[in-house]
């Protein structure tokens, strides 16, 4: 019903990828979210695929705080990256609605893998600015940089 999301990328979509980020349409091809994230490290695939991959684990077409939390954890086996995650969750949550979306998710992937310096600059930053007041403080440092060993 309402909820329910297509499992095919709509033209206009694609168009917009195409146009704000570094993407092509052959460089995303994984099977589920996990993946997808884990590969941008090595290899890129095709919009469409990021797309089926992204509402197969996230079938609202969403991410919400506690899912994005769960598969971030999967790379960090023998610690806590809650706190991390959270910050990172916020940077993807571009809108500030608590909820990634695909738009969302592989714009903030384009950054961070494939953007220029500056772009991967002012997204960090932006992940240790907690609070947004444009400096970063030995506080909001420790938040990030903290991670619970096991």
């Amino acid at each position: 019903m309402g909820n329910k999301h297509s499992a095919k990328l709509r033209q206009a979509d694609l168009d917009y990828f195409r146009h704000v980020t570094t993407f092509s349409d052959t460089e995303i091809r994984m099977s589920n979210l996990f993946l997808i994230i884990k590969s941008i490290l090595f290899l890129f695939y095709s919009i469409e695929t990021w797309y089926k991959c992204f509402h197969k684990d996230c079938p609202s077409g969403q991410l919400t705080s506690d899912e994005f939390k769960k598969i971030y954890a999967q790379f960090f086996p023998s610690g806590d990256s809650s706190a991390f995650a959270k910050h990172v969750f916020r940077r993807f949550d571009a809108d500030q609605n608590q909820r990634i979306s695909f738009r969302e998710f592989l714009t903030a992937l384009s950054i961070t893998s494939k953007g220029n310096l500056e772009d991967k600059l002012n997204w960090a930053f932006g992940l240790y600015d907690t609070n947004g007041d444009g400096f970063i403080t030995r506080e909001e440092m420790l938040e990030i940089v903290t991670v619970k060993i096991k």
